[in-house]
């Protein structure tokens, strides 16, 4: 990828997707292009799969829903759902909950939540500890479903929030180096 690389990441069973132009990239492993297919904007920032959809957004975007036939070098058929969206980053599809989050790199700290239709269902902030997220996923772990958020920050952190009633509540921060030193 050029630039700032691939955003955010969403995987559909088979393959790890990424965008960085209006292409959404698939790889099977991390060294292994496999193909991509084309979506609603340039780029597909923010990458969400829910099983049988892919969702994306962007800066000032619309959330679309994408329904994609399988077959790398299509054209994936689009729905809107609705915004613009202001920062749009990350999206993380919740199976628990049947909703997905959205972070944003506005500098206000916000998580969207949206039903699957694009409603707005809520608006959390994490400020002011955090004013710009990157990507996000839905992860299970000991503390059940967590929302994993990347904050763009000095250093930048990934922070684990509970999702549980009331809206995200931090769990625990690790530094950038704590992380990668999980993958080593």
């Amino acid at each position: 990828a050029s630039s700032w690389g691939h955003r955010d990441m969403c995987w559909n069973g088979d393959y790890m997707f990424g965008s960085y132009s209006n292409m959404v990239d698939g790889f099977s492993d991390p060294a292994t292009f496999a193909g991509f297919f084309i979506g609603p904007i340039s780029p597909n920032r923010a990458l969400a799969y829910d099983g049988a959809a892919f969702y994306t957004s962007g800066f000032g975007e619309y959330l679309w829903k994408l329904t994609w036939d399988g077959n790398f070098g299509t054209v994936a058929a689009t729905e809107n759902l609705g915004g613009p969206w202001d920062g749009a980053y990350g999206l993380a599809y919740d199976c628990s909950n049947g909703v997905l989050y959205m972070t944003t790199a506005d500098y206000t700290g916000n998580i969207h939540e949206l039903a699957m239709d694009g409603f707005l269902l809520n608006t959390y902030t994490t400020l002011p500890e955090y004013d710009i997220q990157g990507g996000c996923t839905m992860a299970d772990c000991q503390y059940g479903y967590i929302l994993a958020v990347i904050q763009q920050f000095s250093p930048d952190m990934l922070t684990f929030y509970d999702i549980g009633a009331g809206g995200p509540s931090p769990v625990e921060d690790a530094s950038w180096g704590e992380i990668k030193s999980l993958f080593q």
